[in-house]
């Protein structure tokens, strides 16, 4: 889903925290576990936003660009697969012992969760990462 409805619950500091009722939609989605694991049917979301005409209680739709969420998904399924992988061959090649290949492919696993980390930390300031909001009331 690429647009969500949600109401403004609090505004500080050039951040607005929006809550999120999840619908019925939720329970027809394949990622669901993954995006809502806890199943929770209110979900909160904090985003930056600089405009002086918002206030709590106003209704705001947040759109999510599509390419985003295909990258993120990529990153986050793919690049931990990929990094194991690597590991494994990285550490068969090196120690030609097959538990040493299995323990330098965790060792990559853990490398993807700190890669995935740093890009997470870089993507949460750049502009491009955000959804849009568009305010509704």
């Amino acid at each position: 889903m690429e647009e969500e409805v949600g109401k403004i619950i609090q505004v500080a500091n050039g951040k607005i925290i929006v809550q999120i009722k999840s619908g019925s939609q939720c329970e027809l989605c394949g990622a669901a576990q993954a995006c809502n694991p806890a199943q929770a049917t209110v979900r909160q979301l904090e985003l930056p936003y600089q405009n002086e005409d918002i206030k709590i209680g106003d209704e705001v739709m947040i759109q999510f660009k599509p390419q985003i969420r295909v990258l993120s998904a990529a990153l986050v399924f793919i690049l931990p697969i990929f990094f194991m992988i690597a590991g494994y061959f990285i550490g068969q090649t090196i120690f030609k012992n097959e538990g040493m290949a299995v323990f330098s492919s965790f060792l990559g696993l853990m490398v993807a969760f700190l890669v995935l980390r740093i890009i997470n930390r870089f993507s949460a300031r750049s502009e491009n990462f955000l959804p849009s909001i568009i305010k509704l009331s």
